[in-house]
């Protein structure tokens, strides 16, 4: 069995992204268990003299608090975002386009109806005589085939533009 290539992640560094989540752990501990680094959960209130459970934060010297959220907890879109594009670096999205995925791009309301005709017409065949809403039903699931083949064709639109922007491909 072949050993996989890791070439096309050349562009991140040996252990970057094992430093970045040793960093989201040790800031997650600190909020998560503030016993541990020498803070109490039981904070008196800057209204009243009883001390009242309140979230980790920490006190400003003018007495209030900020809150404390690790920045995997603010930053949760940018986590999904990051994530996203490390799928599809492992799947090939950084790969040169070929030739059909170029023309698929350039012509996505095309390419949706190339896919939804044929739906449309087999289905239409597939319809039986005596029920009136079959021709119905088949042209409604071939204008969705043709919604989704043009939705992923435009997707692949936006990918390419990706690649020209980050200088992966010069768009020829």
């Amino acid at each position: 069995m072949r050993r996989p290539s890791f070439a096309r992640f050349r562009h991140v560094r040996p252990g970057q992204h094992t430093d970045r989540l040793r960093s989201l752990q040790a800031a997650w501990s600190a909020v998560s268990d503030p016993e541990a680094h020498g803070h109490s959960r039981e904070m008196t209130s800057p209204l009243s003299s009883a001390p009242s459970r309140l979230p980790p934060s920490i006190e400003l010297s003018t007495g209030a608090a900020i809150s404390c959220h690790p920045s995997a907890v603010t930053n949760w879109r940018q986590s999904l975002t990051d994530r996203f594009w490390a799928w599809d670096r492992l799947l090939g999205g950084q790969r040169r386009p070929t030739r059909i995925q170029k023309w698929v791009a350039r012509h996505p309301i095309g390419t949706g109806f190339c896919a939804a005709a044929p739906f449309t017409l087999f289905f239409l065949l597939l319809s039986r005589e005596e029920e009136p809403n079959d021709p119905l039903f088949a042209v409604t699931f071939g204008l969705i085939t043709g919604l989704i083949f043009g939705l992923t064709a435009l997707s692949e639109r936006l990918r390419q533009r990706r690649l020209k922007r980050l200088g992966i491909w010069n768009g020829s």
